[in-house]
């Protein structure tokens, strides 16, 4: 297992190790690191399966897997002692680390765990866990989110056959739908059931080509380019991008020339532009309103323009809210 490991701040630093949510990236984790890097050792990483530490993975793998391979990661790499930071699966790795290695463990944060799984994440687990055993062979009905219309819908599919690309599952497919090929992301499955009746893709149904990455935009589709803060970083994991590209920092800052904790966070160490696909320009304008300061659509400006009226007319709709409720106080 491949570890990102910050330099130590001063001698005797305390390391921290930062352990991601559902989709493993230690990127998830940009946001908070120039801050943290100040007082800490930072350590972060891609769980196994997913980005630097892309591949197949055994069968019958385990949470207690997961936080074996990480304590022998740290001890390998000559760290031997450290506070854990585990965000939702990853608080999950954290505590079970914490329970099987207590003496590597100085400290323990665990940020929206889960105690029980609710009833959306508990299915969303057994859809992903039944696909491999179901996918091949039979014709399927899935239930389905499309990222870039924003919209859910029900698809009966014809399985070609499961692919790791990227550190992501997919299903490529015969959409009956669509009446084509089509790659399914696993972690949009919401949920699956096994029709009575053989997958019959046509027999010119051929397999996507992915040299050149899984997204294929289709003519369609229109692009936006998007200025995303740290904090809002997530977006190019989790939506179709075509282009990334890192921005350096910005000057300091306030009058003094010092920076304000949102100046610092917004002024580089993780700030990128991205080119992003996308099938329907309402969505996207949803998209960045929902993001607040995270993100702002550079191009195209007609987008631009109508995400900032929105969000005129939504202020002023809020001011008008207050006004009324505050002389009805005073009334």
């Amino acid at each position: 297992m491949k570890l990102n490991i910050s330099p130590a701040p001063f001698e005797g630093a305390p390391t921290v190790v930062l352990s991601a949510g559902l989709g493993g990236a230690g990127s998830y984790w940009l946001p908070q690191r120039a801050a943290l890097e100040q007082r800490y050792q930072l350590v972060s990483y891609d769980q196994n399966g997913t980005g630097e530490n892309a591949g197949p993975l055994p069968a019958g793998y385990s949470m207690a897997t997961m936080a074996q391979e990480l304590n022998q990661a740290l001890q390998a790499a000559g760290i031997s002692r450290f506070a854990l930071v585990g965000h939702a699966l990853g608080a999950l790795i954290a505590l079970q680390l914490a329970l099987d290695f207590p003496d590597a463990v100085s400290g323990l944060v665990l940020v929206n765990g889960w105690l029980t799984l609710s009833p959306h994440t508990r299915r969303c687990f057994q859809v992903r866990e039944r696909l491999p055993d179901v996918a091949i062979g039979h014709a399927l009905r899935i239930r389905y989110y499309t990222a870039s219309r924003d919209d859910v819908t029900s698809r009966t599919v014809d399985p070609m056959r499961l692919l790791l690309v990227e550190g992501r599952g997919y299903l490529e497919a015969w959409c009956r739908r669509a009446g084509a090929v089509r790659l399914f992301r696993l972690d949009r499955v919401d949920d699956v059931a096994v029709l009575d009746e053989p997958a019959a893709a046509p027999p010119d149904a051929a397999p996507a080509d992915l040299s050149g990455g899984v997204f294929q935009a289709r003519p369609e589709h229109a692009s936006a380019v998007l200025l995303l803060e740290p904090w809002a970083r997530w977006v190019a994991e989790y939506y179709p991008v075509e282009q990334i590209v890192e921005l350096p920092p910005e000057p300091p800052a306030g009058p003094d020339g010092g920076r304000t904790r949102h100046d610092h966070a917004s002024s580089g160490d993780g700030r990128a532009r991205v080119l992003v696909r996308y099938a329907d320009p309402a969505w996207l304008v949803r998209l960045v309103l929902g993001l607040g300061g995270g993100a702002r659509i550079l191009e195209p400006v007609e987008l631009a323009a109508e995400v900032a009226r929105r969000a005129s007319r939504a202020l002023a709709q809020a001011d008008a809210v207050h006004v009324a409720q505050t002389g009805a106080e005073r009334g």
